[in-house]
C-alpha cells in the first residue's frame, strides 16, 4: 500500500506539468480555436534559458525563473503575432506550432548545450505523510504549480485583461463588437501559454534532474489528454485531467512497468475513451462537445476538382506521355549513377511517396494525421513480417505492408466518424506515439530490437539486389502513385470527399455518404504510406523499431505545408530537397532543417497555402482563372463587372431530373367507391423538437401532395427551419414521424433522404466555397448514377464515365440558365452572395429531387432576383414536376407561388390553408405585427 501511495505522490508531481501544459492549451485554444503544439517548446527553451543563467552563469534561481518565465511570454505572443494571420484554415497555424517545436529543439541541440543537468535548487529530508515521504523538490513543483493555477484563474476572474479574455472565448464576434480586439487577446492568451510553458519546464526540469532538447514534446499527448478530459474549455477540469493522467500514467508503471511503452498506451486509451465516448469531457460542464466544434475542415485551399470530360488532343498526350518519359528518364539515371548513389536517391521516391500520403488526406478530407511515421513502420513491418516470418513469396510480402497499414488508417478513419478535426490530429499523435513506444519494439514486430531482415527478390529478369534497378523501381511506383492520384481528381470519389471537407451539412444534403468516404480516405492515405514503407524495407534489408519515430510524422507536415497543401509537384520538389540534403549534407542538415523550419513559422501568417499555393494563385491569376486565393471576400459586395443572373438567364430550368414534368391537374387516386383522394407526398405527424427547455416544435402536423408549391411562413424563431432540418433528417424529433412517397423516413439520414429525391437548400452555407461553380454542381450530382461500388466511385467502367460527362454537361446548362457561365472556373467564395444564393438553388436541383425543401431563397436579392427566384420556383413544378415547400420572408413572394401556406409561431401551427385565407388571418397577423394592429394590417402582410 505505501508503494502505491508513493507511486501517486509522484504522479501528482508530474501531473503538475502536464496539468500547467493543460492549462496553456486550453487558454490558447479557447481564444485562437488552434491547438498548439509549440506548448512544450516554449516550456523547453525557458528550461534552457534558466539553466544557461543559473548553471552557466551561477546566478540565483529566482533571477534564472524569472529570466526563463519572461522567455517565455514573449516567445508565445511573437508565435500569435506571426502566426495568427490571413484565414487559410485551422491548419496553417497549427503547422507553424509544428515548426516552431522543430526550431526550438535544433537551438537547444546546436547552441544551448544539448542535453545538461538540471539541479533542484531545493533539498532536505523532505516531509513523511501517512507513511510516505515527499521530497521538498515535489513539494516545491506542487506548490508552484498549484500557486499558478490559482493566480491564473484570479487574473481570469478579477482582472479587465482576464474578464476580456474571458469573453473573447465566449463569443469572438460579441467580443469584436464591443471594442475587444480579437488580435491583442490572442496575443495576451498565447503569451500566458507561454509563461505556463516556462513554468512546466522548469519544474520538470527539477524533477528529472536533467533536460535534453525538445524533452516536453514527448509528453504533449499526456498534456492534451489532461486538456481534454476538461473538455478543452475548463481550466480548472484541465488541471484535475493533468493530475489524473500523471497519477494514471505513474500507477501504470508501478504495476505494468515490465511492458516498454505502456504508459504511453494508457494515455492513448484515456484520450481515445474521451474522444469517443464523451467529447465534452469528463471534467467540466459545459455542454459544447468537442467532435461538433472539431468537425470543419482544418484547410481552405484552391480549387483542385478538375472536369471529367476528355481534355483536348495535345493535353491528354501530354497527361498520357509524362509518366512514359519519366520512366525512361528513371532508367537512364540509373544508368548514370554509381552503386552507392543509386542507393541513396532511391530514399527520394520512397519519402515522396510517403509526403504524397499525407498531402492526400490533408486536401482531400481536410483532416491532418500526425500518425504517419506510425502507418510507414507498419508497412515496412508488415512486409518483413510476411515475407520472415510467414514465409510468404516476395510479392505477396509487399502487398501484405501496404495492405496492413490501409487497414489501421481506416480504423483511424472509423474514428473520424465520432471526433474530426483538430482532436482527430491529437489523436493521431497519441497513436504515432503507442506504436513507436508500445506496438514496434515488441518481439513480434522487432525480434526485442534485434530488427527484421527482408532480402531483395528478383522479378523475372530484373534483379532487385542491384541498386540501379532498384531505383528505376522505386521510381516507377512514385510514378504510379502520381497516376492515381491524379486520376482521382476526375472522378466522383475525390469530389465526394472534397465535398465532405468544405462542408459536411451541404454534403449530406447532396446525398454523399460521409462515413464511407471518410473511412476510404484515410484507407488510400494508409495504403500509399504502407506503400512507401514496403519499399523502404526493400531498400534498408532489415527493419527497426528506431526509425520510425513520432517526429517524422512532424517533419512529414511540414514538408506538406512548406510544399504547399494539395500541390502534388511542390509536396514532391521539397520533400527531393530535404532528403538530399539529409543524403549528401548531413553536418549541414540541422541548419538546412532550422531554416526550414522557421521558414515556415514566418510564411504561414502570409502564405496560409505554403509556397507551392503561393505559386500556384500567382499562375492561376496571371492566366485569369482565379481572381482571389482561397480566402473568403466580402458576401455582401457585388461585382460590378458581373451581368445580373436575371438580365442574363431566358431559357427555362434545364432537363434530366428523375421527376416528370407537371401537367397542370393535381394528380388523384381513385378508391372503389368512387372516392377521389389526392396522395401525399411529404408527410409529418406530431413532430416535437426541444432544445433544452426551449420548444422548438410543439405537435406539428403537415402534408404536402405531389405537384403543390407549399410556403411555410412565421417570424424569427417560429421554428421553420427547425422544422426543414427534421423534414431533410439533421434534426432527430423527440417525438412524431416524418413519411416521404409512402415511406417512414425518420430513422433515415439526411445523405439517404436525398438519394430518395428530398432535395434541400439553406439560408446559408450549402456551398462548398473553394471550389469553383462548376465543380459545385458535379459535387451536387454526386448520388446521381453512383453505385455503391468501388469502381462506380473511381470511373475504371466507361458506363461511369459517360455519366461523369453527362453530370458536366449538366452542370454546363444549369449555369447557363441560372445566368452564371462567367462563374463556373471561378471558386464560389469569390462570388458576389446574390449568385451564390441563385447558385445554391441550382445545386438543390441538380441531385434530382421529386420534392425540393426551399430555406429562403430570396433572402438578401434585391427585387429584380427575387422576382426571378419566384419565376424559378414556378418553374420548378412547370418545367420538371418538382414539388416545392419553401420559407420566406418575403410574404409577397410566398402569396404569389404558393397554392397553400403554413404559418407558425413558437413552434406551433397557427393557421393552413389558401394564402389569401391564411393572411387575413388574425393570429398570423398579430405574430407578424403585434398586438393592437390597424384593421388593414392583413393587407400590410400580404403586400
Amino acid at each position: 500500500m505505501d508503494e502505491a501511495l508513493t507511486f501517486v505522490v509522484v504522479g501528482i508531481a508530474g501531473g503538475s506539468t502536464y496539468a500547467l501544459l493543460a492549462l496553456g492549451l486550453v487558454l490558447v485554444h479557447s481564444v485562437s480555436r488552434v491547438l498548439n503544439f509549440a506548448q512544450g517548446a516554449f516550456g523547453t527553451l525557458a528550461a534552457f534559458v534558466a539553466a544557461s543563467i543559473a548553471i552557466g552563469h551561477d546566478l540565483p534561481w529566482p533571477l534564472a525563473v524569472i529570466a526563463a518565465v519572461l522567455v517565455g511570454g514573449a516567445v508565445g505572443a511573437a508565435t500569435a503575432w506571426v502566426l495568427l494571420g490571413r484565414d487559410g484554415g485551422i491548419l496553417p497555424p497549427l503547422v507553424g506550432t509544428v515548426g516552431l517545436l522543430s526550431a526550438a529543439t535544433l537551438v537547444e541541440a546546436r547552441w544551448l548545450g544539448g542535453t545538461r543537468e538540471f539541479p533542484t535548487p531545493v533539498d532536505g529530508d523532505g516531509l513523511e505523510l501517512a507513511g510516505v515521504v515527499i521530497t521538498p523538490t515535489r513539494i516545491l513543483v506542487v506548490s508552484v504549480a498549484a500557486t499558478a493555477g490559482l493566480l491564473l484563474w484570479l487574473g481570469l476572474e478579477r482582472t479587465r485583461i482576464g474578464l476580456a479574455l474571458r469573453a473573447g472565448a465566449d463569443n469572438r464576434d460579441g467580443a469584436r463588437i464591443v471594442g475587444l480586439d480579437p488580435r491583442r487577446l490572442e496575443v495576451a492568451a498565447w503569451s500566458a501559454a507561454g509563461v505556463l510553458g516556462a513554468l512546466a519546464g522548469v519544474l520538470s526540469g527539477w524533477t528529472s534532474q536533467t533536460i535534453t532538447p525538445g524533452f516536453l514534446t514527448g509528453v504533449l499527448p499526456q498534456a492534451f489528454a489532461g486538456a481534454m478530459l476538461g473538455g478543452m474549455v475548463s481550466l480548472p477540469g484541465a488541471i484535475l485531467g493533468g493530475l489524473v493522467i500523471g497519477v494514471a500514467e505513474s500507477l501504470t508503471r508501478l504495476y505494468w512497468g515490465d511492458a516498454p511503452g505502456s504508459p504511453e498506451l494508457v494515455v492513448f486509451l484515456v484520450l481515445g475513451a474521451v474522444l469517443l465516448l464523451r467529447p465534452q469531457g469528463l471534467f467540466t460542464r459545459a455542454r459544447r462537445e468537442l467532435a461538433a466544434e472539431g468537425s470543419e475542415s482544418l484547410v481552405r485551399l484552391l480549387p483542385m476538382l478538375r472536369d471529367p470530360r476528355p481534355r483536348r488532343a495535345s493535353s491528354v498526350a501530354t497527361s498520357m506521355g509524362a509518366p512514359v518519359l519519366a520512366a525512361v528518364a528513371a532508367v537512364v539515371l540509373a544508368g548514370a549513377v554509381s552503386g552507392p548513389d543509386a542507393f541513396k536517391l532511391s530514399a527520394l521516391p520512397v519519402y515522396a511517396v510517403l509526403a504524397l500520403s499525407v498531402n492526400f488526406l490533408a486536401s482531400a478530407t481536410g483532416q491532418l494525421s500526425l500518425g504517419h511515421a506510425g502507418l510507414f513502420g507498419l508497412g515496412a513491418f508488415g512486409t518483413a513480417i510476411a515475407t520472415t516470418s510467414w514465409e510468404l513469396s516476395p510479392l505477396l510480402g509487399f502487398v501484405a505492408g501496404p495492405a496492413l497499414a490501409g487497414v489501421v488508417a481506416a480504423a483511424l478513419g472509423a474514428a473520424s466518424l465520432r471526433v474530426r478535426g483538430l482532436y482527430l490530429a491529437v489523436l493521431t499523435l497519441a497513436f504515432g506515439v503507442v506504436l513507436q513506444a508500445f506496438v514496434f519494439p515488441t518481439r513480434t514486430f522487432s525480434r526485442g530490437g534485434a530488427g527484421l531482415t527482408v532480402s531483395r527478390p528478383e522479378l523475372g529478369p530484373f534483379d532487385l539486389g542491384d541498386d540501379g534497378t532498384f531505383l528505376v523501381a522505386c521510381i516507377l511506383v512514385l510514378i504510379a502513385v502520381w497516376v492515381v492520384l491524379r486520376r482521382l481528381e476526375r472522378v466522383p470519389l475525390l469530389r465526394g470527399m472534397v465535398a465532405i471537407r468544405e462542408n459536411q451539412t451541404a454534403a449530406a444534403a447532396r446525398g454523399i455518404d460521409s462515413i464511407r468516404l471518410g473511412i476510404a480516405g484515410f484507407a488510400i492515405s494508409g495504403v500509399l504510406a504502407g506503400l512507401a514503407g514496403a519499399t523502404f524495407a526493400v531498400r534498408q534489408g532489415i527493419v527497426v523499431a528506431s526509425v520510425f519515430p513520432v517526429q517524422l510524422s512532424l517533419t512529414l507536415v511540414i514538408w506538406v505545408v512548406l510544399g504547399g497543401l494539395g500541390s502534388r509537384w511542390g509536396v514532391v520538389a521539397v520533400t527531393a530537397a530535404f532528403t538530399l540534403v539529409d543524403l549528401y549534407a548531413s553536418g549541414s542538415n540541422q541548419l538546412v532543417t532550422l531554416s526550414a523550419a522557421m521558414g515556415v513559422v514566418l510564411m504561414i501568417g502570409r502564405h496560409p497555402l505554403g509556397a507551392g499555393g503561393a505559386v500556384r494563385s500567382l499562375i492561376e491569376r496571371k492566366r485569369g482563372a482565379v481572381s482571389a486565393v482561397a480566402g473568403v471576400e466580402d458576401p455582401d459586395v457585388e461585382d460590378p463587372d458581373v451581368e445580373d443572373p436575371v438580365e442574363a438567364s431566358g431559357a427555362t430550368m434545364p432537363a434530366g431530373s428523375t421527376a416528370s414534368a407537371w401537367s397542370g391537374v393535381p394528380p388523384t387516386v381513385r378508391f372503389p367507391d368512387g372516392a377521389l383522394v389526392r396522395p401525399v407526398l411529404l408527410a409529418a405527424r406530431d413532430i416535437t423538437v426541444r432544445f433544452g427547455g426551449n420548444v422548438a416544435i410543439d405537435s406539428l402536423s403537415l402534408d404536402v401532395h405531389p405537384g403543390e408549391i407549399i410556403g411555410v411562413l412565421g417570424p424569427n424563431g417560429a421554428g421553420k427551419t427547425t422544422a426543414f432540418n427534421v423534414f431533410s433528417g439533421f434534426v432527430q424529433p423527440l417525438g412524431g414521424e416524418v413519411w416521404f412517397r409512402g415511406q417512414d423516413v425518420s430513422g433515415l439520414s439526411p445523405a439517404e433522404r436525398t438519394r430518395r429525391g428530398l432535395g434541400r437548400s439553406f439560408q446559408q452555407g450549402g456551398l462548398w466555397p473553394s471550389e469553383t461553380a462548376h465543380s459545385n454542381l458535379l459535387m451536387a450530382q454526386y448520388a446521381r448514377g453512383t453505385g455503391v461500388g468501388f469502381g462506380d466511385v473511381v470511373s475504371a467502367a466507361p458506363a461511369q464515365a459517360r455519366i461523369d460527362r453527362r453530370r458536366a454537361g449538366v452542370a454546363d446548362e444549369v449555369l447557363e440558365v441560372l445566368g452564371l457561365g462567367y462563374a463556373a472556373r471561378r471558386p464560389v467564395s469569390t462570388l458576389p452572395y446574390g449568385h451564390r444564393k441563385i447558385l445554391e438553388i441550382g445545386c438543390a436541383v441538380a441531385t434530382g429531387p421529386v420534392l425540393i425543401l426551399l430555406d429562403e431563397p430570396a433572402a438578401g436579392l434585391h427585387g429584380a432576383q427575387s422576382e426571378w427566384v419566384a419565376q424559378a420556383i414556378a418553374a420548378l413544378r412547370r418545367e420538371l414536376g418538382i414539388t416545392v415547400v419553401l420559407i420566406e420572408h418575403d410574404v409577397g413572394l410566398v402569396r404569389e407561388v404558393s397554392d397553400r401556406i403554413y404559418a407558425l409561431d413558437f413552434g406551433r401551427l397557427l393557421a393552413e390553408g389558401l394564402p389569401d385565407e391564411v393572411l387575413a388571418q388574425p393570429e398570423v397577423i398579430e405574430a407578424y405585427l403585434g398586438q393592437g394592429t390597424a384593421p388593414d394590417a392583413g393587407e400590410a402582410v400580404a403586400r
